[in-house]
């Protein structure tokens, strides 16, 4: 066609930036996305970097700052790479890109942390000065917590809290949407060793 190319093209040089109309097609001539990669065994994308971050980002163009959501993989500083998620930081137009969730190079999950120090780490973005070999950490400035909900259960009978406040582990019971408590003291544990069933 004219202005265009029909068939193969080689170039020894660079094209330098390109403008696709409409879709992309790898290995395929009818692509059914943006982007379309086809191969018989083993499609592949590479993203490649001398030694920084490679991202790719997700724009809505009729926002500033259009990028809303973020996967990155930097370098960690010893030969190997993170898996960063990112999200945009408000339910507003404005705002900035924040870490959500990461994985580490040695496989550690951080969700709130951009530093997990375990297998699991959720935290709400409070320092975490433990150091520890294996485990689940949850980190909170105040009242770090672990629910569990049986959505079997019938109203207001689903939910069951493992919560540490003012240096107590507490088994607690709370209604559906945790507004308030059924039972705040089902088994209470101190620090200093006491147990109280029923009772703070």
């Amino acid at each position: 066609p004219a202005g265009g190319v029909s068939g193969s093209l080689t170039s020894t040089g660079s094209f330098g930036s390109a403008h696709i109309a409409d879709k992309v097609g790898i290995g395929t001539t009818t692509p059914t996305g943006s982007l379309h990669i086809q191969h018989a065994t083993r499609p592949t994308l590479v993203i490649s970097d001398a030694s920084g971050d490679g991202i790719i980002d997700f724009n809505h163009s009729g926002l500033d700052p259009n990028t809303r959501a973020r996967f990155a993989a930097p370098d960690d500083g010893a030969y190997g790479k993170d898996f960063v998620w990112l999200t945009h930081s408000a339910a507003a137009e404005s705002g900035t890109l924040v870490e959500r969730m990461r994985i580490t190079r040695a496989g550690k999950v951080g969700i709130g942390t951009t530093s997990p120090k375990n297998y699991l780490h959720v935290s709400d973005g409070s320092t975490s000065n433990l150091s520890l070999s294996d485990g689940i950490i949850i980190t909170d400035a105040s009242n770090p917590k672990l629910v569990f909900e049986d959505t079997g259960e019938g109203t207001d009978d689903k939910v069951i809290m493992l919560n540490y406040f003012d240096e107590t582990l507490r088994i607690m019971s709370s209604n559906d949407d945790q507004s308030s408590w059924n039972n705040a003291y089902i088994a209470v544990f101190n620090r200093d060793g006491n147990v109280g069933i029923g009772t703070s």
